[in-house]
């Protein structure tokens, strides 16, 4: 410091303003570098103690030196310096669209009865013509033909993708075809063998060869496409797949069928079932129809019957004879898993094979399982698609599934929402139709990966086409907000469906397309109940309100409603047949169940209430969590606990249930804090300010991960440290370090621990196959895991018993261009690729790619600007937190998505940073100070740069110039030699333009601030100049 600022003293005054009682603060000098620009005043500077009465907001405020003129209002003004993006020129903002067919003169082939090619999983092709469009599906991934192009999406175990590796792929992607510029007719699989057969007749396979199903005289397999069907080259018409066997039909000298592969079950039509084929070998001489089955062959005969060869287990080689001795002949037939549809002459459906699922979709005599001869259904039908345990059929110009689908929903029958113009259909675990102008339908599995309703050990990414902003899972259920602003949820519960029943979604399914609630903040789950928060502090909810933790409502809540009786709520949280609301004010409410004591009141005195009640006086809380029928919460001065406590939730030493709330003791480091919990049914998870975690409760499958199964009734170190977030599933436990691997432990029975061995795990366990995804959230729920990346996307993995990881769709969506979408997720990625931690100007986008414009908003513009300009506060200083709002515009859709950064403090010394005062205060919530800055034989006062800081979380700022009669709180305003350059959220900058003589020096009041206090307790100020 200079010679001159060493004769520098600011003196602060002040005042408490609701008492007779006069508080005096000398604020520290800490040395640093005065700012560019900033002219140091000197002189000594003295405290003057005046004193003050009750504020009088009428009165004029006590000046050492003349009031000068009244004030004057100037031009609001922001003087910090603003980082713009470039000047982006707005463009017609497009409208949402599907892909169409542009060449007029090309014909998609249509699927027909009289000329049917239809193979088992939907591919369509007349030889010789073009074919834009079609799909089929295999075991675990799928082809299509797309404007020409064959592209492969799903699962690429075997190379069944063609892409020259063995990566999977979360889209469809090009086939690195070896035909070249030849035009390709058809497209098929079943298992994990691709096909693809040109307008010329050559057939390429690629994937798994094992079995010899390419025909091509080897049984090596291939990630790029090669030759098959050595020998019929040039004549082959039709392919179709089964799981590791093919049936081509061959055009030369009339139409002759052939098969290759697996013959397991004789399914090749050899007469013999223990010798594979690795080249075509005859099967019939002449056929007009052919189909295949995951083990069988289907064939006509010389009379238009049905031949079938292969596996016969469950009756699904089946007859061209009815029970009854009836001949029937078909136009077309269709195999699925076990079983067979088709089309007699007649127009009426046939089925016949394996019932067990429902997939015939009749009922059997004498509660058979399934019929080996074909049953007229009665029903008059166009078109008839047979896959997996699946039956779909096209009916007076309605589509309908009968059967039961990979998650284990029964459906007989069921219309869906599919256009009854499909020219192409593949019915499979990855379910898809392509109509005839191009449009693109997928239902089923909507991830590369599927899992039926077992478990997954791996982690299935979502397509869910918008990114994931708040998520809750609790026992079967999951609820989200996306950053469309959309409410969605998926899993076995309750669903505001009007219908007030139970039910399983497996896919996220908004739940609010009425748009009921308004920019929708956060979410909870209960047991049945769901809670949702919005913007406006309001609470919203559905499901079942039985004893009310959902208030005054009727008994099932069938559709969304505002929860009566709470408002101003900044924080929510579902229990067992309760809820909890923390208030603006850090009140905390309750309402619903109370028979342990949970809505801190006995049980004996309230069983449950359907208004809420506020727990305790208490007016400091910041978060409250829930066990099934106990309550954790954080509060200014520590954690506390009550309720139900059978296995040591409580976590206050003992096994007894308390009503009324009580702090815990729990032994951390100096200066460390618990800053987070999270809840199981009865155990609890907690991180302190050192990235430690503690745990405690019930410890039953190793959920406290503690090396033992021994229940706790107080709290225990857990051996995890640099630990950034925890959550706690229904029976395991997570936790993310800084170094972003992600633990686990707990349960495992599902494999919701992402590990290859089931059971409990007592200690924390990495689940490496998380690695590198940037997993910022984690939450469990019964038997399965969501992790959430820092975009918002979405890994699950476990249980999908009841669709939990919420990748299987049952309802047809178009796939289309959706440019909201597409815009929203790049902005996204854009804004979460930032450092959160920020030292440098940052750039926001104003318009996306696709015409999604974008206006920013700032909590604190000083610190961050609507612009991206960064203001770091000086060394003395703390990290400011700041917010930026991206609202988006894209045409009538307007939305708001927010982004937390922390723009970091100077360090010591740096260019800019200023000379200090500073002082620890203790403030009263409600009571006014006066802040007034004094000089003492200053010579030299004009051109400095005075900086008032404080808290703007626990102080109002009242009047940033205290002598005027006005209140002046803005940048701009000028009294007297006074003028305020910046007034912000815990700043207020200002000038003086008092001239001192040369050889004289000045003593006297320079400025006063007025704050009000928003709460008491204890606080930081700080002058620099």
């Amino acid at each position: 410091m200079g010679q001159n600022q060493k004769l520098l003293s600011i003196a602060l005054i002040i005042a408490i303003l609701a008492g007779m009682v006069n508080f005096v603060y000398v604020f520290a000098e800490n040395e640093g570098q005065a700012e560019s620009g900033s002219q140091a005043s000197t002189g000594g500077f003295e405290i003057s103690v005046n004193e003050s009465k009750d504020f009088d907001e009428n009165a004029d405020i006590e000046d050492f030196d003349n009031l000068g003129e009244k004030p004057t209002e100037a031009p609001t003004e922001n003087t910090s310096k603003d980082f713009s993006t470039e000047d982006v020129q707005p463009s017609a903002v497009p409208s949402p669209k599907v892909s169409e067919v542009t060449e007029q003169d090309e014909t998609l082939i249509t699927n027909n009865i009289q000329e049917s090619n239809q193979n088992e999983q939907g591919s369509v092709l007349v030889l010789n013509s073009v074919v834009r469009y079609s799909v089929v599906s295999g075991l675990n991934h799928s082809l299509r033909i797309s404007d020409g192009k064959v592209q492969a999406y799903g699962d690429n175990t075997c190379g069944q993708l063609g892409t020259g590796n063995n990566e999977p792929t979360n889209d469809f992607v090009d086939v690195t075809g070896a035909w070249g510029d030849k035009t390709v007719a058809q497209v098929e699989t079943r298992g994990n063998t691709s096909y693809a057969l040109t307008s010329d007749g050559y057939l390429y396979a690629w994937g798994d060869n094992s079995k010899g199903q390419f025909g091509n005289g080897t049984n090596v397999s291939s990630n790029l496409p090669v030759l098959a069907a050595v020998g019929m080259e040039g004549s082959i018409k039709k392919i179709s797949a089964g799981l590791e066997h093919a049936v081509i039909e061959n055009s030369e000298n009339g139409t002759k069928i052939y098969a290759f592969g697996d013959n397991s079950y004789g399914q090749l039509g050899s007469g013999t079932d223990s010798s594979n084929s690795l080249v075509p070998i005859l099967v019939t001489d002449f056929s007009e129809l052919s189909e295949v089955g995951d083990y069988q062959t289907y064939y006509s005969g010389t009379d238009s019957e049905i031949i079938g060869c292969g596996k016969n287990d469950k009756g699904q080689l089946g007859s061209s004879v009815d029970a009854e001795g009836n001949m029937i002949c078909f136009t077309k037939i269709s195999a699925g898993k076990d079983h067979v549809v088709g089309i007699g002459i007649n127009g009426k459906m046939y089925v016949w094979g394996d019932n067990s699922l429902g997939q015939l979709g009749v009922n059997l005599q004498s509660g058979g399982t399934y019929s080996q001869y074909p049953i007229n259904t009665g029903i008059d039908v166009t078109d008839v698609e047979a896959g997996n345990n699946m039956t779909l059929y096209i009916s007076n110009g309605k589509v309908y599934l009968d059967g039961t689908n990979d998650i284990g929903v029964q459906m007989w029958p069921k219309e869906i929402n599919l256009p009854a113009d499909c020219a192409s259909i593949a019915l499979g675990s990855n379910s898809y139709a392509y109509q005839s102008d191009g449009t693109f339908w997928h239902w089923g599995y909507m991830s590369e990966y599927n899992v039926g309703t077992g478990d997954s050990v791996n982690p299935i990414m979502s397509e869910y086409k918008y990114d994931i902003v708040d998520i809750d899972s609790y026992r079967a259920q999951t609820l989200a907000i996306d950053t469309a602003g959309s409410i969605v949820a998926w899993g076995e519960g309750y669903y505001p469906d009007e219908t007030g029943s139970m039910s399983k979604v497996s896919y996220p399914y908004n739940v609010d397309e009425k748009c009921e609630i308004k920019n929708a903040v956060s979410v909870s789950r209960g047991k049945n109940h769901n809670l949702v928060l919005d913007e406006n502090g309001d609470v919203w909810c559905w499901g079942s309100n039985s004893n009310y933790p959902m208030g005054s409502l009727d008994g099932k809540v069938k559709i969304i409603k505002k929860l009566p009786g709470i408002t101003d709520v900044k924080q929510i949280k579902g229990g067992t047949e309760f809820s909890l609301f923390i208030k603006n004010d850090g009140t905390l409410w309750g309402v619903g169940k109370n028979d342990k004591g949970q809505l801190g009141i006995s049980p004996e005195e309230l069983n449950n209430t359907d208004i809420p009640i506020q727990i305790t006086d208490k007016a400091d809380f910041k978060y409250v969590t829930a066990c099934e029928n106990s309550v954790i919460a954080i509060a200014d001065d520590g954690v506390y606990s009550w309720g139900g406590n059978s296995k040591g939730q409580l976590g206050d030493g003992t096994f007894s249930d308390n009503p009324s709330p009580k702090k815990l003791n729990i032994s951390l480091e100096d200066g460390e804090y618990i800053k987070d919990v999270k809840t199981g049914p009865q155990h609890c998870i907690a991180l302190t300010s050192m990235g430690n975690v503690y745990a405690w409760g019930n410890n039953g499958v190793g959920q406290l991960g503690i090396g033992n199964k021994d229940n706790k009734s107080t709290a225990v170190k857990v051996n995890l440290s640099d630990v950034k977030y925890v959550n706690a599933g229904f029976y395991q436990s997570y936790a993310i370090k800084s170094d972003g691997t992600v633990w686990g432990w707990g349960s495992g029975a599902n494999h919701q621990l992402g590990t290859v061995s089931v059971g409990t795990c007592r200690v924390p366990t990495q689940i490496t196959s998380l690695n590198g995804l940037n997993i910022e959230k984690i939450v469990g729920s019964d038997g399965f895991t969501i992790a959430v990346d820092k975009y918002g996307r979405m890994y699950s993995f476990g249980s999908n018993a009841v669709g939990g990881l919420g990748v299987y769709s049952q309802t047809p969506e178009i796939v289309a261009e959706d440019y909201y979408a597409e815009d929203l997720r790049e902005l996204n990625k854009y804004m979460k690729d930032i450092p959160q931690n920020l030292t440098e100007n940052i750039q926001l986008p104003v318009m996306m790619q696709n015409g999604m414009q974008v206006s920013w908003t700032s909590s604190n513009a000083f610190y961050l600007s609507e612009q991206g300009s960064v203001r770091r506060p000086n060394s003395y200083a703390k990290d400011e937190k700041v917010t930026l709002t991206a609202l988006v515009s894209y045409g009538e859709v307007i939305r708001e998505l927010k982004y937390d950064f922390c723009v970091l403090k100077k360090e010591e010394g740096q260019p800019g940073d200023k000379t200090l005062k500073t002082q620890t205060l203790n403030i009263e919530k409600g009571k006014k100070y006066i802040i007034n800055i004094t000089a003492k034989n200053a010579t030299q006062i004009s051109g400095t740069e005075f900086e008032f800081e404080y808290d703007g979380s626990r102080f109002e700022m009242v009047d940033a110039i205290s002598r005027s009669k006005t209140f002046e709180t803005l940048s701009g305003a000028v009294y007297g030699d006074i003028k305020i350059t910046y007034a912000g959220p815990g700043i207020i900058k200002f000038e003086t333009t008092k001239q001192i003589p040369a050889g004289r020096q000045f003593t006297g009041f320079v400025n006063g601030i007025v704050l009000k206090a928003k709460e008491t307790c204890e606080t930081v100020c700080s002058l620099l100049y």
